[in-house]
């Protein structure tokens, strides 16, 4: 966790709660976690978009803290933290602009969200601030040398003693054996995990049991013990317990309950090994597992992430001709004013407001896709005003996007093809539309929009800004997919 995230986090809490700081010993915990996630999401588009989700979303909205795009992006926190009311929303949403100072920059393209966000008075000053700090400078060369990828692999963990050990005890989960009789390598299976996790983080990380020292201790001690399960059942749930969430803040989905639930249940009778010591094994054997699992899963988002640096070096080499081609591309659309994909000119559509208006988004979004938006979407107001359309006509958001359904609902092939947005869009959307309106009726999903999307659509735009809201989702549809 860095001090800056801490100071901002501090900051942004103090405006928005009248200056009380909350009481909460694990907030260093959670930042940590999120600031790993981050990382992770800096390779990973949907991660972006889950994360603008969470901070647009009206804390004060009914069911907001059971939103999913709030329990995805928390799932990271583990099993210590619960989503319960406003304040919980508040403090992920303080605690995500803490770790993330700078808008993903598909956050830009979220248009709709960005306008109708609802209520949150305390909050108007800052969101739109984080929000604008996503749209950057217009795309340039980045110079003539030819880059290289320089990621370097680590190593997994080899867990040669643990290996050891937990064959040691499998051998012997039979055996009617006191504590005495299997602690060392009890001990060291349990170590060699911490160590293995720890260095997830930290090349150079030693042991360190945190708030379980206390009972790695009292097993040191007692190690020549004649105990049987009764004595230290507590003791070795706790450091089961530790390893899991600290393997869980690094991205696992393991819980707690479920993994230690058979160990639990025996905990406080007097068994001897032979009964609770398979169980014991099996514990042991999956935090191994989903210790390599996230290491396989860590390796391969920097490994991502590097070659999306190298992908973007590569990219701005040869991104003048693109863009030269894309804003010529566009200049001959907006000249010839004909729909490619119904094969006429748009001066035929100009009966159907918003089926003009959606298929000029489409083909402006698809030939501009290398091009900044804010440029894309004046270029596109200014096509349909050439055409003839009153840009500045104003009505509700949910009546224009009552009338673009009715578009989109169309049974044709033609129009299919263009309707269906792409994965990963496409199944995040399915789960949770937040603040997207536009890929909502694209889904063609069912039930009340404005809940669906936890937005004021009742808010009055003009047709030039709705037509934004279509282009700038429709871009964030394909710049997600690519």
């Amino acid at each position: 966790m860095s001090q800056e995230s801490v100071e901002r986090f501090r900051e942004i809490w103090g405006k928005w709660s009248g200056g009380k700081y909350p009481q909460n010993a694990k907030l260093g915990q959670f930042l940590t976690a999120l600031e790993d996630q981050t990382h992770a999401a800096s390779v990973s588009s949907s991660g972006d978009l889950r994360a603008v989700q969470c901070i647009l979303l009206d804390s004060e909205s009914v069911g907001a803290p059971s939103r999913l795009a709030i329990h995805e992006v928390t799932r990271c926190l583990g099993d210590e933290w619960s989503m319960e009311d406003t304040k919980d929303v508040n403090f992920v949403q303080a605690m995500l602009l803490a770790v993330r100072p700078k808008a993903p920059s598909l956050a830009e393209l979220m248009v709709a969200g960005r306008a109708a966000q609802r209520g949150r008075n305390s909050q108007q000053s800052l969101i739109p601030k984080w929000l604008n700090s996503a749209q950057g400078e217009p795309r340039r060369a980045g110079g003539s040398n030819v880059p290289t990828v320089s990621f370097v692999p680590r190593s997994a963990p080899s867990f040669a003693n643990f290996d050891a050990a937990v064959e040691y005890l499998l051998t012997n989960s039979h055996q009617d054996l006191r504590f005495s009789g299997f602690s060392s390598q009890l001990l060291t299976a349990l170590d060699e995990l911490n160590l293995a996790i720890g260095q997830e983080v930290d090349s150079k990380a030693a042991v360190d049991w945190g708030d379980a020292s206390a009972s790695r201790q009292t097993l040191q001690d007692n190690k020549k013990s004649q105990w049987n399960y009764a004595h230290f059942g507590s003791d070795l749930n706790i450091l089961l317990s530790h390893l899991i969430k600290r393997i869980t803040a690094l991205g696992s989905s393991l819980k707690v309950e479920l993994v230690l639930r058979r160990l639990t249940e025996l905990q406080g009778n007097a068994h001897g090994f032979n009964i609770y010591g398979k169980d014991l094994v099996q514990t042991l054997v999956q935090i191994k597992s989903e210790i390599l699992q996230t290491h396989h899963t860590r390796e391969t988002q920097s490994w991502q992430q590097e070659y999306r640096r190298w992908a973007e070096a590569v990219t701005a080499l040869v991104q003048p001709q693109a863009l030269a081609s894309a804003e010529q591309q566009l200049l001959w659309w907006g000249q010839s004013r004909y729909c490619s994909p119904l094969r006429c000119s748009y001066r035929t559509l100009r009966s159907n407001l918003i089926e003009t208006v959606w298929w000029a988004a489409v083909e402006v979004a698809e030939i501009g896709k290398p091009l900044e938006f804010a440029p894309l979407s004046a270029f596109l107001v200014n096509a349909l005003e050439t055409l003839g359309l009153d840009v500045n006509e104003k009505k509700p958001a949910s009546d224009w996007l009552a009338s673009l359904g009715e578009i989109l609902k169309a049974d044709d092939d033609n129009i299919r093809k263009y309707v269906t947005p792409k994965d990963p869009l496409k199944s995040l959307a399915e789960k949770d539309a937040l603040g997207l309106p536009v890929t909502w009726l694209r889904l063609k999903r069912t039930g009340e929009l404005s809940s669906a999307v936890a937005l004021n659509l009742e808010l009055e735009i003009d047709l030039g800004e709705f037509s934004e809201w279509i282009l700038g989702e429709l871009l964030l549809d394909h710049r997600m997919a690519l």
